[in-house]
């Protein structure tokens, strides 16, 4: 057997073999698909995190599988397999059957019980709910959390991100942010957080710089109107007069440490430093050789130069959900948006109702509401130094 750490299996060589398969799933060759078959059977000592991502591949591929031979997906797959495959889809039937048990059982590494939440969809309602249910509790794991928010996702059942408003004090705070991102995409669950919010139920301070501006600016009335109570409105159009008043930042000494903290908070969805946060926006890793006005000029106004490839792009559903992002990959069938954390939906186009570019930058304007003239000094010295050593 491998050893622990293999078994824990990085997220990255799980992600490999997931898109293999996937690949695999798309070409629909007999003998490859044997092969990922066995893999899937015999790939217990390697941890049932392999068995999982190579499953979670099919049943991402078999959609657009060239073969007409080969089922459209992996319920039909397992029920109704080419005579080549049968004797090898009992692991795969077995995997899927087993998500919710491996996902709920703590006994077992994270590694594991992650990538069993990836094929969770694929059980009866029933059973996803009662292990969602399971996984929203005290004392579960940040990453579990986080995925069992990602498994919601996936559903598309409004019940279970209702499901998250009643756990809200049980969430740790990486679930909670992917748990907001998720709740802010419907009208009925947003309606229902900022009702929260406005009861003191969930503090209105978790709800990050862009997320505030896209609910200012809402398509629903009622949304918009909450939200002008809540966060008193829209931020201040003129640029230059916020660039004047945050001026005094650039000579005042900043703490790196402080810096860093202020940056993980509020810019690590889309920029990343050293090993925080994700790479959404442009390259920022050029900051020290900046200047320090040209940095506080570009944070305070993220509008004054955008570049093509980091405007910002709306999409609303046929089904009412609000979304936002870079636009990374578009064809006559489909439109895919890069969202804050490095999140990717790609979505039909025949499902989407309004689509349009604001013109504007991802990096919302607004941040004079969250940071302060000093933290904004915290902040110029860590992009300008960074964090040293221990």
């Amino acid at each position: 057997k491998e050893s622990q750490k293999e078994n824990n299996a990085p997220e990255g060589r799980a992600d490999f073999l997931r898109l293999l398969a996937l690949n695999v799933a798309v070409r629909g060759e007999i003998s490859q698909l044997s092969k990922l078959l066995v893999a899937v059977g015999s790939g217990v000592d390697h941890g049932l995190w392999l068995q999982t991502a190579i499953v979670l591949g099919l049943a991402e591929g078999l959609p657009r599988c060239q073969n007409s031979a080969i089922p459209k997906s992996l319920s039909a797959l397992i029920q109704n397999s080419p005579e080549e495959l049968k004797t090898l889809i009992p692991a795969i039937e077995r995997i899927v059957q087993n998500a919710s048990d491996v996902a709920m059982n703590r006994s077992l590494g994270d590694a594991d019980r992650m990538a069993a939440m990836n094929l969770m969809t694929h059980l009866p309602p029933e059973q996803l709910t009662k292990a969602i249910e399971a996984l929203l509790t005290p004392g579960e794991s940040s990453a579990c959390q986080k995925s069992a928010v990602e498994a919601i996702r996936r559903s598309g059942r409004v019940d279970l991100a209702e499901l998250l408003l009643t756990r809200w004090d049980v969430l740790n705070p990486h679930a909670r942010s992917s748990a907001l991102d998720l709740l802010l995409v419907r009208k009925e669950t947003t309606r229902q957080l900022l009702a929260l919010m406005s009861s003191g139920t969930v503090p209105s301070s978790v709800i990050s710089i862009d997320q505030r501006l896209i609910l200012l600016k809402h398509p629903d009335e009622a949304i918009r109107t909450a939200c002008i109570t809540l966060f008193g409105g829209t931020v201040s159009a003129n640029r230059r007069e916020v660039a004047d008043q945050y001026a005094k930042a650039l000579d005042l000494p900043g703490d790196v440490q402080r810096g860093a903290a202020v940056f993980q908070k509020t810019c690590s969805k889309c920029h990343r430093i050293g090993t925080v946060g994700s790479n959404v926006g442009p390259d920022i890793s050029d900051t020290r050789a900046r200047a320090r006005d040209a940095l506080l000029y570009d944070i305070l106004d993220p509008n004054r130069r955008v570049d093509p490839q980091y405007t910002e792009y709306v999409i609303v559903t046929k089904d009412g959900q609000l979304l936002n992002g870079l636009l990374i990959a578009e064809t006559a069938e489909s439109l895919t948006l890069r969202q804050p954390e490095g999140r990717e939906v790609s979505l039909s186009r025949s499902d989407v109702e309004e689509f349009k570019s604001t013109s504007k930058s991802l990096m919302p304007e607004g941040i004079e509401r969250d940071v302060t003239v000093e933290q904004m000094a915290d902040v110029l010295a860590f992009l300008k130094q960074g964090l040293k050593s221990p």
